[in-house]
């Protein structure tokens, strides 16, 4: 029973591995973010077609902190390399964002 489990999460990863390739975004690096400590506000990207992603230059300023707030935002996507530049959050939250899908290969 364990190893069909095991083939189970195997086809699983596989399927979403190629999911993830398959969605061509057309991703856009974010210039500057708009934060007060941890919590960033005004991201504009409300078109499906667009992710936003954090470049090291932007997510710098918040390494120092666990959890990370984006708000007030229009964001169909939610932006890419959030967790690969920032490895050390263990909170995200995501308010009054207007997301219209979350990427499997965020997680």
């Amino acid at each position: 029973m364990r190893m069909l489990n095991c083939l189970n999460y195997i086809l699983i990863a596989v399927i979403a591995r190629a999911t993830c390739e398959s969605l061509k975004l057309e991703e856009i690096a974010i210039k500057t973010l708009d934060c007060r400590e941890n919590t960033c506000t005004n991201l504009r990207y409300p078109s499906a077609s667009e992710v936003a992603y954090f470049p090291e230059s932007v997510t710098k300023h918040l390494r120092k902190y666990e959890s990370l707030v984006l708000h007030s935002s229009q964001l169909a996507n939610l932006p890419r390399k959030i967790f690969l530049n920032l490895p050390q959050l263990v909170e995200f939250h995501v308010l009054e964002c207007e997301l219209q899908q979350i990427e499997k290969c965020m997680f």
